[in-house]
């Protein structure tokens, strides 16, 4: 029987904060590597699949395999390990990257590292299924934490050694628009493909699904500029999203849906010593991009810290992503929106927790409801509205590439 296998030399191009059971070092770990392919499998074969998650979990099951079954694909990595830690040198790193650096500082693998994956397998299909997935997750996405937000950008030094032929380049040589186009419809179609060939059913895909799924319908991916410094990548993107910083970031994307006095209305409760549980918060729009949101601001000698989720889900995983690419020796920054549903059953509100404290003292809890709707809005429409500005402010600004 004869073993497929596929080697990869790759480069860190951001700083990958990821760490095994000593948490005192970065270590670049097989687990987590094939765990973020099993995520990519899901969002591509989202496309063929679409409700059918029953269906999904069978073909991700049969590549990757699960507590019943055991995996067709083997993921090794070459050892690499750090204590290491970063300074950011721009607020747009110290934002995107806030719990692994400053006064959180985590050990990384810093840029510029090299490191090597290695996919084996006796079954050609699940093989190439891996390396699609494994395609998405180095073109699309990052690997530890903070890695939806520009940390753990990986990318190939050269088109991957293989003992079978891979039909799609991982490598863009010219015209980046022209290579994703060509890449996206190929990588789909290849999937599809083998999901016909394993006799899996198609499903239909709806306009909002019920996770990340790579359709048309549903996903959009955009490039920025060609530039000499992955730092200037962040820059692009972070001058979109967040704005200009001045003590505090204005202007961007972002804040353009936030109501930053939400603090000052509970503030206000507090010190009139008014019940502090329901707030409006009619403008809000930030839980769309991803749960949990921390808040906090100073008031003399007091501070107001409360942290925002949802009753049924403590995180919601962002639905936009960062990340660098490098074509030439030069970079350039990709954005990835999957839009899906935002919460099961969510009729309006989202939930705060959080305390009003005197220095280092708790004086006082607050929690209850954060009302980001008015009685009179559709949640679903104000959601569809608000990806219809989303998707409409990356054209302005960027280089769309998918659909």
């Amino acid at each position: 029987m004869c073993m497929y296998k596929a080697t990869f030399d790759l480069e860190a191009i951001t700083p990958i904060f990821m760490r095994g059971a000593d948490q005192r070092k970065a270590e670049i770990r097989a687990s987590s590597i094939k765990g973020l392919m099993r995520w990519w499998f899901r969002a591509l074969a989202g496309n063929y699949f679409g409700n059918d998650i029953a269906g999904l979990k069978k073909a991700e099951e049969y590549v990757f395999g699960s507590t019943k079954q055991r995996s067709r694909v083997v993921v090794e990595v070459e050892p690499a390990k750090s204590n290491k830690q970063i300074e950011p040198t721009s607020e747009y790193e110290s934002y995107f990257w806030f719990s692994q650096v400053g006064r959180h500082s985590k050990p990384s693998i810093l840029i510029e590292e090299h490191l090597q994956i290695i996919i084996k397998s006796f079954d050609i299909k699940a093989i190439e299924a891996s390396l699609l997935s494994l395609w998405m997750a180095l073109h699309l996405g990052g690997f530890g934490s903070r890695s939806r937000k520009f940390a753990g950008s990986i990318f190939p030094l050269k088109e991957p050694d293989t003992n079978f032929d891979v039909d799609f380049n991982f490598i863009p040589e010219s015209n980046l628009k022209d290579y994703y186009k060509h890449s996206f419809k190929r990588i789909i179609s290849e999937m599809n493909k083998i999901l016909e060939s394993l006799n899996f059913r198609r499903g239909s895909i709806d306009d909002c699904p019920k996770y990340p799924t790579l359709s048309p319908k549903t996903a959009w991916v955009f490039i920025g500029s060609l530039v000499d410094d992955p730092k200037d990548c962040i820059e692009e993107v972070g001058r979109w999203y967040l704005g200009e910083f001045n003590k505090k970031f204005m202007g961007g994307f972002r804040f353009k849906y936030a109501d930053r006095k939400i603090v000052h209305r509970i503030y206000s409760k507090y010190r009139r010593e008014e019940e502090i549980k329901n707030i409006s918060a009619n403008s809000e729009r930030r839980p769309y991009l991803g749960l949990p949101i921390q808040f906090y601001k100073k008031f003399g000698e007091e501070h107001v810290k409360f942290t925002v989720n949802h009753w049924n889900a403590d995180r919601r995983a962002s639905s936009i992503i960062f990340t660098v690419n490098k074509m030439n020796n030069r970079y350039y920054p990709v954005i990835t929106v999957l839009k899906y549903m935002f919460l099961p059953n969510y009729k309006g509100p989202v939930k705060y927790s959080g305390a009003i404290h005197r220095e280092k003292s708790k004086i006082k809890s607050v929690g209850g409801a954060l009302f980001i709707l008015r009685k009179d809005e559709d949640c679903t429409m104000v959601y569809n509205h608000f990806y219809e500005e989303l998707v409409n402010d990356l054209k302005s600004n960027f280089k769309e590439v998918f659909p």
